[in-house]
């Protein structure tokens, strides 16, 4: 990470340590250890903070760093898609399985409009029947 390497340059450029550096931007010497081998990335107030204390602007003190902070949108976007696709694959389930209980019902009632119908075809038929007798 670029970025690591600036903040150590600017920082001993200004003749400090990274105890005092950290000191001034409300951080451990770990920190400013771990942002200067690239183990870890400042966030934004630290940004803020260095390139003031610095006196140069954000654009120079992250220069060179913009492919990795693209790298970390972009892998932020693929994790919430994966979440967004998880979440909606449950839903998906939840809803076929609360449908699967209710189709021996939908059967019982099938059953009971065909038997319905069938007693309803017989009784027409009979009555046809029975009026071509009287005739």
């Amino acid at each position: 990470m670029e970025v690591g390497k600036q903040i150590k340059n600017f920082r001993q450029d200004l003749k400090l340590s990274q105890e005092e550096l950290a000191s001034k931007i409300f951080v451990t010497r770990q920190t400013i250890s771990n942002l200067e081998n690239g183990k870890n990335y400042p966030d934004v107030n630290s940004l803020i903070m260095l390139s003031q204390l610095f006196t140069t602007s954000l654009d120079i003190l992250v220069k060179g760093d913009v492919i990795e902070m693209k790298k970390q949108v972009s892998q932020d976007d693929v994790r919430r898609f994966k979440l967004d696709t998880i979440i909606f694959t449950v839903l998906i389930i939840l809803t076929v399985i609360s449908v699967v209980p209710l189709v021996p019902l939908f059967r019982i009632v099938r059953d009971c409009i065909m038997a319905f119908n069938c007693k309803s075809y017989d009784i027409l038929c009979n009555a046809t029947e029975q009026t071509k007798k009287e005739q």
